[in-house]
């Protein structure tokens, strides 16, 4: 999957759920799949496990160890605080 591919795939989910890209987040594994969410333009957060770990993951607007570790308002506050994004 090219990138184009990818991030046209990230508006497309968005548009059917009726949600602009710039008010989504999507949760990845890879640095393939953070860098086509960034792309179409959602916020990302990475979530990488045994076999992707040792990627980049640079551009996340969180990294996380586990979903245990997913905050709300940790989230709110990346999509919220920020008016220039």
């Amino acid at each position: 999957m090219g990138a184009a591919t990818g991030a046209e795939s990230w508006r497309s989910a968005c548009k059917a759920i009726g949600v602009p890209p710039r008010r989504c987040c999507a949760l990845v594994v890879t640095a393939g799949a953070l860098q086509t969410a960034l792309k179409a333009g959602l916020y990302c957060v990475a979530v990488p496990d045994i076999y992707s770990e040792f990627q980049d993951f640079a551009g996340a607007d969180m990294v996380l160890d586990s979903l245990k570790d997913f905050r709300v308002a940790a989230l709110h506050d990346i999509m919220y605080g920020c008016a220039f994004r």
